[in-house]
């Protein structure tokens, strides 16, 4: 890739994702007011949903865009991607390897979120970045369990889209579209459980807000 397309792919994505936005044809918002709470009072979250729901994720409550924190890899998509978040106003990040949940990603995703006074809100693709589509990996789970901070899941649709021929199905909204954005309650992990058994309840509130969200009529 050149250095001139390198430079204008993180612009290009970056309008094209406030464009799907600002031209949002209706929003519905489902069991946020939980989120709203945290938010308001600074409280610090794990924000989990699947790889595929990455694109509207950050505009779930744009107004608090500057917490959110994304685990993004140390690559060259990972570099484009920080970049691209970085224009919507992402200001930390979590770098690192999420295929195998990387040590230093995971390191610096648990500080962010023991920052006192911050609320920074970590955000975590269970499956991502090599899938398998909606195969979680445990460190989600892993970080709940040492953070004792809450797991959010969250999932979107919308009206109008494109759904890639990738691994996991990649949803790529359109402009003027209609939207819901379906949050489950907190998840506080429960430490005399295992961390197979955290990462199975997560998986399930994953699973049912990705089921209210897909089923949705518009």
């Amino acid at each position: 890739m050149n250095k001139l397309l390198f430079k204008s792919i993180p612009t290009i994505v970056s309008s094209y994702m406030k464009l799907v936005y600002k031209t949002e044809n209706s929003r519905k918002m489902i069991n946020v007011e939980p989120v709203k709470e945290f938010y308001k009072k600074n409280k610090p979250f794990i924000y989990a949903f699947w790889h595929n729901r990455i694109f509207m994720a950050p505009f779930g409550l744009p107004q608090y865009i500057d917490r959110y924190v994304p685990i993004i890899s140390k690559s060259k998509d990972g570099e484009l991607i920080a970049r691209t978040v970085g224009k919507l106003g992402v200001k930390a990040y979590a770098r690192g390897s999420s295929s195998k949940f990387g040590k230093n990603a995971y390191q610096s995703a648990v500080e962010h979120l023991k920052m006192e006074g911050k609320g920074y809100v970590v955000a975590v693709t269970p499956d991502g970045p090599l899938g398998p589509k909606y195969i979680a990996k445990d460190g989600v789970a892993r970080m709940a369990i040492e953070t004792g901070m809450p797991v959010i899941c969250f999932c979107y649709n919308s009206s109008k889209k494109i759904i890639a021929n990738s691994w996991d199905n990649f949803i790529i909204p359109l402009p003027c579209s209609d939207f819901v954005y379906v949050y489950e309650e907190p998840y506080f992990a429960d430490k005399s459980k295992t961390v197979k058994e955290n990462l199975e309840i997560i998986v399930k509130k994953l699973k049912k807000v990705t089921e209210i969200a897909d089923n949705w009529e518009f």
